[in-house]
């Protein structure tokens, strides 16, 4: 592998990168659609479980020694390449440049950059805000008022989880 090929590796994962972000919007608008019947069946403890965060992040090219304003943007793709494994290019080009650079990069990575790669688990009052939204988004009549209740008393939650899920079957 060498270096010139860099920047072909780029566009195509670029090209690839687009149709992973057109997938991924596909799949969230049916997640959507899907918990907002959820919430219109009644089955809003169901709903509450399914919330999930999409990270819309990425995206470098060179000679011998990494140019110093690159080395951060080298060390972002090599951190990431292992959270991408949508894109075979991007492991590619994490062994040319940790065969190139080894180590000598691992302290440019960006706090900034990790932490938005970072897969947090939403918080209570982040999965109750989505479900209120897409409630709304879909024209779905939902008070969240109750289901607050029940995620504060865990054994109505418990009797709850009981409930038949047309959608599961």
């Amino acid at each position: 592998m060498k270096f010139g090929n860099s920047k072909s590796r780029l566009k195509l994962i670029n090209k690839r990168l687009e149709m992973i972000r057109k997938r991924r919007k596909a799949v969230q608008k049916f997640l959507k659609k899907d918990i907002a019947d959820l919430l219109s069946y009644g089955l809003d403890d169901n709903a509450y479980g399914r919330p999930k965060l999409f990270n819309d992040n990425i995206l470098i090219f060179f000679g011998r020694d990494c140019p110093d304003k690159c080395k951060e943007a080298v060390q972002s793709l090599i951190y990431a390449a292992p959270r991408f494994s949508d894109l075979p290019e991007l492991r590619q080009l994490r062994t040319l440049f940790t065969s190139k650079f080894e180590n000598t990069l691992e302290t440019y990575i960006s706090k900034e950059f990790v932490d938005k790669l970072r897969q947090v688990p939403p918080s209570k009052e982040m999965k109750i805000q989505l479900l209120r939204d897409l409630a709304q988004e879909f024209c779905v009549e939902w008070d969240s008022k109750a289901l607050e209740q029940r995620l504060h008393s865990p054994l109505l939650l418990l009797e709850d989880k009981t409930k038949y899920d047309p959608l599961r079957q």
